[in-house]
């Protein structure tokens, strides 16, 4: 039977699948703090363009 071989298989492709997440996670992140960041100097540009 397959089984032991896909259990084996997941074990061994579970870390990688956390890590992924984990990097995943941490950048998306990222982006919502710079979106935060810079989200006023975005509304200014915005403001800007519809004046225009």
């Amino acid at each position: 039977s397959m089984r032991p071989l896909i259990m084996v298989c997941a074990r061994l492709a579970l870390p990688v699948v956390l890590r992924v997440m984990t990097t995943v996670m941490r950048s998306v992140q990222m982006e919502a703090c710079v979106d935060e960041v810079f989200a006023e100097d975005f509304g200014v540009v915005e403001t800007m363009e519809e004046e225009e």
